[in-house]
């Protein structure tokens, strides 16, 4: 497997620490100043619709890398790469289907004091037209590629 498929150790972790945090909701700080909440617009390719009757629907998206994401440490910029993202109670996904072009709004909550995030979940996501060119590339920083990071 070439270096640019390999997917990145850090980004592997911080989106498997953002997949557990949903069911982490019991030990999230009630102290609004301690919460940050980071909200992020990216455009992929929706790769996976929720599953029939889940109790906590989620999509799977390829998404484009996310250069402004603040991640644990203050490292800046999360990779390309395919993604499972919660879906807020808001969020409309009728009419989409898997390989259409999307545009999604998702939010981070982030604890300040223990430097973690908490959860994270889709607000908005919206079809762009089928001919939208988006870049897949690795960030011009990163070493390595993450297609398949879970």
């Amino acid at each position: 497997m070439s270096s640019q498929h390999r997917p990145s150790l850090l980004v592997l972790l911080t989106t498997a620490v953002l997949a557990l945090l949903p069911g982490c909701r019991d030990a999230e700080p009630t102290d609004s100043d301690q919460i940050r909440r980071d909200t992020y617009v990216v455009r992929g390719i929706l790769t996976q619709l929720p599953e029939p009757r889940a109790e906590k629907p989620r999509i799977q998206v390829r998404h484009e890398a996310i250069p402004e994401f603040r991640g644990p440490g203050g490292k800046l910029g999360m990779n390309q790469m395919n993604m499972y993202f919660p879906l807020g109670e808001d969020a409309d996904i009728s009419g989409l289907n898997p390989g259409d072009v999307v545009e999604l709004t998702f939010v981070v909550r982030f604890d300040i004091e223990a430097d973690s995030p908490i959860g994270y979940h889709v607000t908005t996501i919206e079809a762009l037209p089928p001919d939208t060119e988006l870049d897949f590339n690795p960030r011009p920083d990163s070493p390595q590629s993450s297609d398949d990071a879970r």
